[in-house]
């Protein structure tokens, strides 16, 4: 008998029918529920947008309840995305003058301000939320942090600040080292200081995560040449047709590359992913497979193998 069994035989009837009667009723309620949200949003407000809708509860919340600070974020929220920038920071300063350090009034500011072009504002008001969780613990945990420290990375780097950029860009790969956007920020920082090998190391690992990332290999292909690894940069430049849709031409490319240097693995990646769009099963499942005998953990190549339904041992 498993545990749930003893644990459900050990209650009286009455509490067993008990919960189920409470069950039921919640169904009901949950039912009746979604039927009226569904009768009011498809034929009272059939012409007015949710996040409209949103907004008008929040306001109504806040001339409830002026002096909360979350329900002035929410507001301001909601007229960032409709596009009323200069309420939402109207509504975001009100929620500071409420709470000075409310980090999430803070983060909204600086979207609106990114938002409306005003880069040395949102460049201040994230350095701020970076300040005030200088000490914070859970920084590295706070996925907040993450889209600030990129939104930092983003604006050092447009200024030409590249080793702020790099400091920023790694503070937001602490909190998601899976974050291919700022992998690839990173190696074009990198790139532009002109350390090649770093930016070559950030855009394969931005590849890992998004292995049909166009601009990744674009960024291959300049710090290739730049390395002078011609083999390589005929690679990245086959995948940049790959993820441009244009399959016949990166086959060819990634066969000629194969041709020059039959050992070069990741073109066998490339080819097995190209001869999945182009619906050679047979050929994409080859190729795939012999990327695999040297490169087991891939990710990209089991998934694509998933996909043909070709099953990989330990996936």
């Amino acid at each position: 008998m498993t545990t749930q069994n003893r644990q459900a035989d050990a209650l009286p009837s009455t509490w067993l029918d008990r919960a189920v009667w409470i069950a039921g009723i919640l169904l009901v309620l949950t039912t009746v529920g979604f039927g009226v949200f569904y009768y009011f949003d498809r034929y009272v407000h059939p012409n007015e947008p949710l996040v409209e809708r949103q907004t008008r509860h929040f306001e109504a919340l806040v001339r409830e309840d002026p002096a909360n600070p979350t329900l002035r974020v929410a507001v301001a929220r909601g007229y960032l995305r409709q596009g009323l920038i200069d309420q939402a920071i109207q509504q975001g300063m009100e929620a500071l003058k409420l709470d000075e350090g409310n980090i999430d009034a803070l983060i909204l500011l600086a979207e609106a301000y990114l938002a409306k072009g005003d880069e040395d504002q949102a460049l201040a008001t994230l350095e701020q939320v970076v300040a005030l969780n200088r000490d914070n613990p859970f920084a590295d945990i706070d996925r907040r942090m993450n889209f600030v420290y990129y939104d930092l990375g983003e604006l050092y780097y447009k200024r030409g600040e590249y080793d702020q950029a790099i400091e920023a860009l790694k503070e937001a790969l602490k909190v998601d080292r899976t974050d291919a956007d700022a992998r690839y920020l990173l190696g074009l920082t990198y790139q532009v200081k002109g350390d090649h090998q770093l930016a070559v190391r950030e855009f394969h690992e931005a590849l890992r995560y998004v292995p049909d990332f166009a601009e990744v290999y674009q960024g291959l292909k300049v710090s290739y040449e730049a390395l002078g690894m011609r083999t390589e940069a005929a690679y990245a430049e086959a995948m940049v047709a790959f993820t441009q849709g244009k399959y016949e031409q990166a086959a060819q490319q990634l066969k000629a590359v194969l041709r020059e240097a039959p050992d070069y693995d990741p073109a066998y990646l490339g080819l097995g992913l190209t001869y999945e769009k182009l619906g050679d099963a047979e050929k994409a499942v080859a190729a795939l497979q012999r990327y695999l005998d040297t490169h087991p953990d891939s990710l990209a190549a089991r998934h694509a193998l998933g996909r043909l339904g070709v099953s990989v041992e330990g996936q």
